[in-house]
């Protein structure tokens, strides 16, 4: 990761979508939403393809996301939830 943004995203990393319940459903883990109901997605050009088996979603080279293997060994990119606590 010493390259910067570029070199980190270069591995690709899972973005918690997929899917695995019904073909070309995709859909977030944690909330079960829809995909394609959220404000932004950004598929490469050709994918979801489904190709090998691709039933999750991986962000690549260019912050494009492509379906991969689940199987794939891959870092990962988490929402924490923000707590605020007042300081002073």
């Amino acid at each position: 990761m010493s390259g910067g943004w570029g070199a980190w995203i270069e591995d690709n990393f899972w973005l918690g979508a997929s899917d695995t319940i019904v073909e070309g459903e995709w859909v977030w883990e944690t909330s079960k939403i829809e995909v394609s109901l959220t404000p932004y997605n950004k598929w490469f050009a050709g994918q979801p393809d489904n190709y090998g088996s691709a039933n999750c979603l991986a962000i690549h080279l260019g912050y494009n996301w492509v379906d991969e293997p689940c199987n794939l060994p891959k870092n990962f990119i988490c929402k924490l939830g923000y707590n605020h606590t007042a300081i002073g």
